[in-house]
């Protein structure tokens, strides 16, 4: 087949054309390559700016403060109010994805890429750390009412052990690529819960 007759076979297998029953190799190969080729040009977004970056570090911080002052003080609080501030820490939780996904364009796309970043990115995606927090969360918001309080406790321990040895420390490799770029004297850290 010359070049050109190709293109037009491509060009109308892409559309579903009749020929699809005749060449049914040509339709599925050029439905993957089609797919390989959009799925590698469709994550990539531009660099965010330099407030983008500042609004990221400070937000994602902010979360990572209303969810260690739940696990600080889940242990005391009473099963109604488990179950509500839990709901409160897991938005807090799902909205650090929102500000990882704009450090994550400065420092795990194109050229920029920081490998202590992707390391703590594979931490915490990865190895499903930052998921192991979400599902406890979760658990508590859905279940906290009927906890009894040595299951509180046990669960409470469960996801300080991953959060405090594991997903923080990572934030912080996140939090030190964003005060580089900014030119931060003082890098911020994550906020660390009272019983870490």
């Amino acid at each position: 087949m010359k070049p050109c007759q190709t293109l037009v076979v491509a060009a109308a297998l892409s559309n579903g054309a009749i020929a699809a029953p005749i060449l049914p190799g040509l339709k599925s190969a050029f439905d993957s390559t089609m797919g390989m080729l959009t799925s590698v040009a469709a994550p990539f977004l531009p660099p965010p700016s330099n407030d983008e970056i500042l609004n990221a570090q400070m937000g994602w911080r902010s979360d990572t403060g209303v969810v260690s002052n739940f696990l600080s003080n889940a242990e005391r609080m009473s099963p109604e109010q488990l179950s509500s501030e839990a709901s409160i820490a897991l938005d807090a939780e799902l909205d650090e994805l929102t500000h990882k996904k704009v450090l994550d364009r400065k420092f795990t796309q194109g050229f920029g890429q920081d490998q202590t970043v992707l390391q703590a990115n594979n931490v915490l995606e990865g190895q499903q750390t930052f998921q192991f927090v979400v599902d406890g969360l979760k658990d508590f918001k859905e279940n906290g009412q009927t906890m009894a309080p040595q299951d509180v406790s046990r669960k409470i321990r469960a996801i300080n052990t991953d959060r405090c040895g594991q997903v923080l420390p990572s934030i912080d490799k996140y939090m030190t690529a964003a005060a580089g770029v900014l030119q931060q004297p003082e890098v911020p850290k994550a906020y660390r819960p009272t019983n870490c």
